[in-house]
């Protein structure tokens, strides 16, 4: 039972394993097709603790105790870290339902990255795209209830510059219906 209609008819998401809804705990983690919330992967690290086996016998393991990943010699463990941190990040952003990832929950979360390593970030919001050139995002996200928004992220002042240009595109009904409704089901996924 991963996810059914709620009363008001909006999709509601349930862990598959306590079937508790989405509004009952603190986070759902989706995978390929079932949810886990934050109490039932509590409960599986609590299972796995009490079958590690600690080093003196009878004593309770300690999160310490639990086997670990470790990089290969030669490996760069904080690249990796880095690296894994971003991919959670992304995987948290695309899974986040609809209803609560708007663009101005994205800036949000991109304003929390910069702020964690050190960056700066400048937003053009709503009608400020048209006055800076940006009518084409304008068009697209005015009709929605929710501004458009380009968000630049800036940090570092040496180095090479080097602009990385992505899409972070919110899913909103609101906006211009430009597709064959065949298209709207692939949405989903968008970010």
């Amino acid at each position: 039972m991963a996810e059914k209609k709620g009363a008001s008819g909006e999709k509601v998401l349930y862990c598959s394993f306590c079937g508790k809804s989405q509004h009952e705990v603190k986070k759902l983690i989706a995978g390929p097709s079932v949810f886990i919330c934050d109490e039932c992967i509590e409960l599986c690290n609590d299972i796995i603790r009490d079958e590690v086996p600690a080093e003196s016998a009878g004593a309770k393991a300690s999160k310490t105790d639990l086997p670990r990943l470790a990089a290969p010699d030669g490996a760069d463990a904080a690249r990796l870290i880095a690296m894994a941190h971003g991919e959670f990040l992304t995987r948290d952003l695309i899974n986040t339902p609809a209803a609560d990832m708007g663009p101005d929950d994205l800036e949000q979360a991109f304003r929390a990255l910069a702020d964690r390593h050190g960056g700066t970030v400048r937003c053009i919001t709503g009608d400020d795209l048209l006055a800076q050139n940006f009518p084409m995002v304008h068009a697209v996200g005015r009709a929605a209830t929710r501004a458009p928004r380009i968000m630049d992220l800036q940090w570092g002042a040496t180095g090479p510059k080097l602009t990385l240009v992505g899409k972070g595109v919110c899913f909103d009904t609101g906006g211009l219906d430009i597709k064959p409704s065949s298209g709207m089901l692939l949405m989903k996924k968008d970010m």
